[in-house]
């Protein structure tokens, strides 16, 4: 009896043994935060500040390179003293559209969502939007950023401006 006994827990090892490294192996990745970088012009991007009707706006990245298939978020921001009297009263009563193409290949239009951030103070209105690049067989390549601000007014009139600038990827 206890030969069969011992037989079986030999038997028996190797598979408890085995779904115990499966079981490991599905535990979730420790994935390590990189220290946040606050927004930034790039030394690829055409543009850093653009004079537009509503005023000036601000394009900057949370990233120093932009590599392609790495999440980076970009932030439109709009400076309240720079506002036009007669084209909007409060750079919160704005909307942020826009999105990316390749300027070097066509790859597609990859689509902004962008969300006004929570105002320190009343003096700006910041709008940040998430993305990501998809990588291509060029080493460095270029993109073009639309974005269109966008004014609804009380009697339902639509004012926009439309603007773009150019900035590089890295493959990764």
């Amino acid at each position: 009896m206890d030969n069969i006994l011992a037989n079986n827990m030999i038997k028996k090892t190797p598979v408890i043994f085995l779904l115990c490294a499966f079981l490991y192996g599905c535990s979730p990745k420790k994935v390590e935060l990189s220290p946040q970088i606050p927004f930034q012009c790039i030394n690829t991007q055409t543009r850093c500040e653009i004079t537009t009707d509503f005023g000036t706006v601000f394009v900057k990245f949370n990233v120093e390179n932009i590599k392609t298939e790495l999440p980076f978020s970009i932030q439109v921001t709009l400076i309240k003293d720079a506002l036009r009297e007669e084209s909007i009263n409060s750079p919160h009563n704005l909307k942020v559209l826009g999105y990316m193409e390749g300027k070097t290949m066509f790859m597609g239009k990859i689509p902004l969502f962008f969300i006004e951030e929570e105002a320190q103070g009343k003096q700006n209105a910041s709008h940040t939007a998430e993305t990501m690049l998809g990588s291509c067989s060029e080493e460095t390549m270029t993109w073009r950023l639309w974005i269109t601000l966008e004014k609804q007014s009380q009697t339902d009139q639509s004012q926009q401006s439309t603007f773009f600038i150019d900035f590089d990827s890295s493959r990764f």
